[in-house]
């Protein structure tokens, strides 16, 4: 992915601490695919909707309690039957493609090629 202009949008000090804000670098109003944001490296909690930048809050404690707590339980279920693979960590997601949007997912699973056959994934290395 490529930056949008010379100048990336980076974090810019929040007005509040619940309230982050992104800095656009003028001329940055086109719409940006899910590489470019990816390119960008770390600029802050966002997602990309409907190819545009959208600042988020980031999750509080209780959130984050929640999301490792049901993480955990469907990792293990998902590995005890061999159904595929969990991601969460607000993993980036394709939801849907021109113009991109891409969603911080808390967790997300994925059927494997390999559970679908029957057969065991390859976790040799």
């Amino acid at each position: 992915m490529s930056t949008i202009s010379s100048t990336p949008l980076i974090p810019s000090t929040p007005s509040t601490p619940s309230t982050p804000s992104l800095s656009v670098p003028e001329g940055a109003s086109r719409l940006i695919t899910g590489e470019e944001l990816f390119a960008m490296g770390d600029i802050g909690p966002c997602e990309l909707i409907d190819g545009r930048i959208v600042p988020m809050t980031p999750p509080g404690g209780e959130h984050g309690r929640i999301e490792i707590s049901l993480g955990a339980m469907l990792f293990h279920f998902v590995e005890q039957h061999n159904l595929g693979w969990v991601i969460g960590g607000e993993a980036g997601v394709y939801i849907q493609r021109n113009p991109d949007t891409v969603r911080g997912m808390d967790i997300a699973f994925s059927r494997s090629n390999a559970s679908r056959m029957g057969r065991r994934r390859d976790t040799s290395g």
